[in-house]
């Protein structure tokens, strides 16, 4: 399992920034997602830099992505956003939405630390903090990790944990007006029966 395995249905920023969630749905979505979202980043650079934090929660609780939850607000100045950033738990658990193979089994629920001590590289966030993976799969210790997604980015499974390496945003996010946007995170196909164990990859990245 590579560092970024996730499970979660992010989104929205708009001129009137709110934050909440839509789910996709199909074999082999999950039908729960439980995540904790601590910060949250845009920059009009697609290469991640001079990145300005519109949301900011130092206690947040898990919230089950698949209900919709709203995070917060807060207001983004007009133009388009071609990186996006957010710290994250590395814990997070989901339940797949049907049967996958042999180990993904409908309802069940399973919790993953997606960060670890033998995770070979170091997270790194817009604040300049680096962040290092620590617990293993069985002895899971939270550590808050930050992802980016970016017009240009990578489909690479080891993308994502820094600037200079985000994974694919499939459009920019263009705010002009008080016009909302909504990040997809589709997770459509993404569960998948690894091989002992029920894991999910990294989903594709687009605002509507």
């Amino acid at each position: 399992m590579k560092y970024f395995k996730s499970l979660f249905s992010l989104a929205v920023l708009s001129s009137g920034i709110v934050i909440n969630t839509v789910s996709c749905w199909a074999a082999t979505d999950p039908s729960e997602v439980n995540i904790k979202i601590y910060e949250l980043w845009v920059s009009t650079n697609s290469d991640c830099t001079n990145m300005t934090r519109i949301y900011n929660e130092a206690n947040p609780s898990y919230q089950n992505m698949v209900n919709g939850p709203t995070f917060g607000q807060a207001s983004v100045p007009n133009g388009t956003y071609n990186c996006v950033a957010w710290k994250m738990s590395d814990i997070l658990s989901y339940r797949p939405a049907a049967n996958e193979g042999n180990d993904c089994v409908q309802g069940t629920l399973y919790t993953r630390d997606l960060f670890r001590a033998d995770s070979t590289e170091p997270s790194i966030c817009p604040d300049g903090a680096t962040i290092n993976g620590t617990g293993t799969m069985a002895n899971q210790i939270e550590d808050k990790m930050c992802i980016y997604v970016s017009v240009g980015g990578s489909n690479d499974p080891d993308a994502g944990m820094e600037p200079s390496n985000p994974f694919t945003l499939t459009n920019a996010f263009v705010v002009n007006g008080d016009v909302n946007g909504t990040m997809v995170t589709d997770f459509r196909g993404k569960v998948i029966d690894a091989g002992n164990e029920c894991d999910c990859e990294a989903p594709d990245f687009s605002f509507r």
